[in-house]
Formats: C-alpha cells, structure tokens, sequence
C-alpha cells in the first residue's frame, strides 16, 4: 500500500476512533461539544487518548497490535456507539453542555453563521486566528518532511514505539533483548500515539503532534471565547500560548510534555467550571486521567485540583475524590503494576528512599525553577506576564469608576484558576526535591522543568488576556452587532 494510500487508512481509524469514542463519552456527560469548534477538537483529542487505552488492553489480552485488530476495533467502537445513538436520539448529549449550565440546542450550522458574523466585527481576531493556524500548519509541514531526532525519544519511546508496530505488542524485545533506560518506561500516551502510526506511516510517526496541537486550539479557542465573550481574547490566549520558544519548538517533536500541557489546561478548565457549578465532575476526572497517562507526575497536579474542588464545593465536592483516586489508580497500575511487576524496571530508583528537609535543597529547586522560567531563551518574555499578572487584577478590581469589575465575564474563574496553579505548583516541586542526586541530578530540571512548565502556561495566559483591563482594550476593538469594528 502506498504512503499516502496507508496515511489515510491510519486517519480514517483513528477519526472512527474519536467519533465512536465521543459519542459514548458524550452520552456519559463525560465530555461535551459546546460548539462546532469543540465538536471537532474534542474527538480529536479523544481519539489520541483512547489510542494508548486500546493498545494497552490490546497488550494485557494478548490481541497483536495491528493495522486488522486495531480497525475492527474502531469499526466496532463506532458501529456501537452510532447504533446506541440512533436507539435512543433523544438522549443524545452531543450538543448539550454538561453539569449545571443548560444550552438550547442549536444546529451547527446556524452556529457557523453567527461565528462568521461575529469575526465579521473583529477583524483583530481573524488575524489571530490565522497567526495561531500557523501554528498547526507548520507543525503538520514540519512532523510529514522531517524524521524523528529528539535524544529522549531516540532512546526511549520512539524505540518502544517502532519495535510495538514491528512485533505486535507493548512488552516488545526492547524489555527483554536490550538494556533499555528510564525513557522507555515513560508513560504510554506519547509511545502509543507514536506506534499506532509507524503501524501505517513509519516515516511520519509524529502526525499525532500536529493533530494534538489542532484539537487543542480548536478546543480552547472555543472555551476561551465562550468565558470572555470575546473572538479577539480567545484568539490573543491562543496565540501567545505557543509563542515562547520551547514551546513552539514543541509542536515538531514527539515528546511527553505537549500532551500533558494539553490535557492539564482542559483539566484545570473544568475544575474552575465545577468549582463554579457549571459542569460536573467527570470532565475534570477524564482530562486529569488522560494528564497522568501522558507523565505520571500528572498525579501531583490532580492532587492539587482535588483539594481546591474540595474547598469551593465542600461537602457537595466531595465526588472530587474521584479526580485523585483515578490519577493515583493509573499511577499505581503503570509505575507498580505494568513497569515494576511484569516489565521488571524499578523506576523509584530515580528518587530518594526517605524522606529528609534540608533547606537548601529546597531553596535550590525553587531557584532554579525561577531561574528556568526567567530565561528568554525557554519562555521568552511570559515571565513580564507572571510578574505582572497581580497588577492588571488589582487594576482591575480598583481601578476605579470604569466598571471593569461588575462587568468582567472573566472574574468568576480568577479564584479558583489561580488558587489550582498555586497549589499545582507547590504540589511539583517536591517532585524534583525527592530526585536521587546520583540517577538525577538537579541541574537536569534545566531538561524535565523547563518543559513540565508547559502546564502552567495556557491559564496564565488566559488569565492576564482576561484581566477586566486587558480584555477591556481588546473589546474595543470589536464592532458592535450590526456593526463593524
């Protein structure tokens, strides 16, 4: 079969993949399309989620990996899930939002026509859009012409993921044959996603990164419009949000840290749109799930949103539990079952085996995190952003006589958003403290920090953007209705 004949096979799977596995997700309000936007991005996301689920259970049954197996499994994934659909149409959640916020349901494309007059009215916002489509564009350009090179994956998942395809299974050679190291037994999301397309495309095995970088934005642009009632902020977040260089430097290599930025943002979204009582839960249990499949550490994170859920909602949030029960559950199965049980790797090895304060050590690993994200050459000038970030807030709640306040559609978000980084970040940083300073050295976190900060960064964008001043400005560049800007 030819290149481009085998690309499409992999794309029409992995689309009837997203499609049937939206569909059961949606009906379960575990995800919801609030948009046409969302409606595509989110099966996108989907699909790339549910690939390392399947393989992984294709693995433990002892089904071979391959292109047969894992298409009549998306074949039958979507008939179920169409069949189920077409039985019962009018509990279909697939136009609905979720949790507390109740929509009218509205055809996609009497949606498209208000988008279009919208943007008709902003044309700041077309040109950010377009300035963010480059973004997916180049990444696809860059992912199709260039092979795989990155060190960590070289090494690591790119090796799991090749010999996965060749040999029809997880626990391939690479554990038994060679002296493999701890990149291999990373977890599975980016290996996965990179081995269901050697499967069909091994010169190109990286597309999923472009198709992850689409969802994504199609996914938050869409969110971000909907908090700030404004195409032009949402396209601004967007668009910054890829501008520091590591960053964009990570949408052409197949790496950990992309996928775990995109589904800790979506999870950190819905945890302030449950903790404001306009979704449910299991938004927020899903996006952490997924998170935590892509770096385990991801834990720590759902750790921190559990907590504050747990605090806005108190008793009622009680079913918060469930977001770090589900992290600690495939923490737990990766790291002690599937690693140390039945591969034999140990990957505690990595980290201290007790527990100690030493003061300096602290102050070190805070230095240098401060240090890293400082640095123009990782995050170009997001930290005048951070620094900053307190003022345009403080401006906006006295900045006297403007209405910022009473009229930003954004200030309801601002409390828990902020209080889930902060705690976030204090929850991570023990992650480096407790580094075995023979196997892991601190002066590596210039490698695993710089790009584990990927997480922090689309909501303190979102959250600067949609400073009652900021946003403010930007809305005056828009044209009333029946206007133009």
């Amino acid at each position: 079969m030819s290149t481009s004949l085998s690309m499409m096979l992999g794309l029409l799977i992995l689309a009837l993949i997203g499609d049937g596995g939206f569909r059961v997700l949606s009906r379960l309000r575990v995800v919801q399309a609030r948009s046409p936007e969302e409606w595509l991005g989110l099966r996108i996301l989907v699909a790339l989620a549910l690939v390392p689920a399947i393989l992984l259970a294709f693995d433990l049954t002892g089904v071979p990996i391959g292109r047969v197996s894992v298409g009549s499994f998306a074949a039958l994934l979507f008939g179920a899930a169409f069949a189920w659909n077409r039985l019962r149409p009018g509990s279909e959640a697939d136009r609905q939002s979720s949790g507390t916020r109740q929509q009218p349901k509205r055809s996609w494309s009497a949606e498209l026509r208000d988008r279009l007059t919208e943007l008709r009215r902003a044309p700041v916002a077309i040109v950010l859009i377009l300035a963010t489509a480059s973004y997916a564009i180049g990444s696809f350009a860059y992912v199709l012409s260039r092979p795989p090179w990155v060190y960590d994956g070289a090494v690591g998942w790119d090796v799991v993921a090749k010999v996965m395809s060749y040999e029809g299974k997880v626990r391939s050679s690479v554990f038994t044959e060679l002296q493999f190291n701890a990149q291999c037994v990373y977890a599975p999301f980016t290996s996965h996603n990179q081995g269901y397309w050697y499967l069909f495309t091994p010169d190109t095995p990286r597309i999923w990164v472009a198709l992850l970088v689409t969802g994504f934005c199609l996914v938050v642009w869409s969110r971000f419009r909907s908090y700030t009632g404004s195409p032009t902020a949402a396209g601004l977040i967007t668009f910054l949000l890829f501008t520091p260089p590591n960053l964009t430097f990570h949408l052409t290599v197949a790496q950990t840290d992309m996928p775990t930025m995109v589904f800790t943002t979506l999870a950190f979204l819905a945890a302030a749109e449950f903790a404001r009582k306009e979704a449910g839960i299991l938004p927020v249990i899903f996006f952490s799930l997924v998170a935590s499949a892509s770096r385990t550490e991801g834990v720590l994170f759902a750790t921190a949103i559990t907590v504050i859920l747990l605090l806005y909602r108190k008793r009622e949030g009680l079913v918060a539990l469930w977001v770090g029960a589900a992290s600690a559950s495939f923490f737990a199965f990766w790291n002690l079952f599937f690693i140390k049980h039945l591969i034999g790797y140990d990957p505690g090895a990595y980290f201290r085996d007790s527990i100690t304060i030493d003061f300096g050590r602290i102050a070190e690993v805070l230095t240098r995190a401060a240090q890293i994200v400082s640095t123009r050459g990782f995050y170009g000038e997001l930290i005048w952003i951070i620094v900053s970030l307190p003022v345009v807030w403080v401006l906006g709640r006295w900045g006297g006589g403007k209405g910022w306040w009473s009229d930003s559609p954004t200030r309801r978000y601002l409390g828990p958003l902020a209080l889930i980084l902060a705690l976030s970040f204090v929850f991570y940083m023990p992650f480096f403290y407790m580094w075995n300073d023979q196997l892991n050295p601190l002066w590596t976190m210039e490698h695993t920090f710089k790009r584990g900060f990927f997480r922090f960064v689309p909501v303190l964008v979102f959250l600067w953007v949609s400073s009652p001043p900021v946003l403010g400005f930007l809305k005056k560049t828009e044209g009333r209705p029946g206007t133009s800007a």
